[in-house]
């Protein structure tokens, strides 16, 4: 019964989520933990992240790269493997001090430098995959 009293809140967070890139996890982790055990509301969200992800793919097919998708998930998906090996090997203060010197860093760097971006080259997507994928594997987040 929770979880049919949850699907406004889950359609809401998949339409935000779908529509700016973000939000399904953050207005659904919190919520969730109120009512399911945390294994549970990891599961609940990555099956949902999964269906969002499949219904995204077929709403937007006409503009997919799958070109892109191949250089930079490929990339990303091997080095979030070795992301997570190095989540289970180093200390957990240092993974957090890192995080947070790496967030600082970027913020200080997008608020300096806001019109920068890199050219999209094939070497560029490789290294922004492999990147991307390492830290979700490392800190657990994407994007």
């Amino acid at each position: 019964m929770a979880v049919l009293a949850l699907l406004p809140l889950v359609f809401l967070a998949s339409a935000f989520g779908a529509a700016t890139g973000f939000g399904t996890s953050t207005i659904l982790f919190p919520v969730l933990l109120l009512f399911f055990p945390f294994q549970q509301m990891l599961l609940f969200v990555a099956l949902l992240h999964v269906v969002t992800e499949i219904w995204k793919v077929w709403f937007f097919r006409e503009g997919i790269r799958w070109d892109l998708i191949m250089a930079f998930g490929a990339a990303g998906m091997l080095a979030a493997v070795f992301g997570a090996e190095v989540s289970f090997t180093a200390p957990e203060d240092l993974l957090a001090r890192v995080l947070g010197l790496f967030l600082l860093g970027y913020a200080f760097f997008a608020f300096r430098y806001p019109n920068w971006h890199l050219q999209p080259t094939r070497k560029n997507e490789l290294f922004g995959g492999a990147l991307s994928g390492f830290f979700a594997g490392v800190f657990g987040i994407g994007g």
